[in-house]
């Protein structure tokens, strides 16, 4: 399977940074409300020594997935309930995934309406059925249930469960 490399973001001035060297700068300046490293205007990376650049789609998020073969990224400027999507380690769309309603459990509503929306990677938190540690899963927002934590298989892209986060 081939993964992805030297994931890099790109700002409007020109400069570059390792992904996970902007997520520990964050770490290290969480107060720095206008970071300093300004917006993200392009994502590269190599997959098998081949160089690809993408200009970043207005209103997404990307990350790398966590075996880096491929990535999740979250159309944050749209709030339907199926602002996620899955991408191969080349930046093609795998598959688009829905907010799994049905997993809201007791407060299940009717359906996954907007302004339900999936928000960002989030946890990993404690399966409530069987006390066991999640491994990768996203937040959303589901309307009349509230905020959800869904465990993803991101491989087959299923949701295996939910758990309610309280603030």
């Amino acid at each position: 399977m081939s993964k992805v490399k030297a994931f890099t973001l790109h700002n409007d001035r020109g400069m570059s940074i390792a992904d996970a060297e902007l997520l520990n700068w964050r770490k290290y300046y969480p107060d720095d409300k206008a970071d300093i490293f300004g917006p993200i205007t392009k994502y590269s990376w190599f997959v098998d020594d081949t160089f690809y650049e993408i200009q970043k789609p207005k209103g997404q998020s990307w990350e790398i997935l966590p075996d880096a073969s491929g990535f999740i990224v979250f159309e944050q400027e749209r709030w339907e309930p199926d602002n996620c999507l899955l991408l191969d380690a080349y930046g093609k769309e795998r598959m688009r995934l829905t907010v799994p309603w049905q997993l809201t459990h007791p407060k299940n509503p009717e359906s996954a309406k907007p302004p339900t929306s999936f928000d960002n990677i989030g946890g990993p938190y404690i399966n409530p059925a069987d006390g066991k540690q999640g491994k990768f899963g996203v937040t959303a927002w589901v309307e009349h249930a509230g905020k959800y934590y869904f465990e993803l298989d991101y491989h087959t892209g299923q949701f295996l469960w939910g758990k309610e986060i309280r603030d």
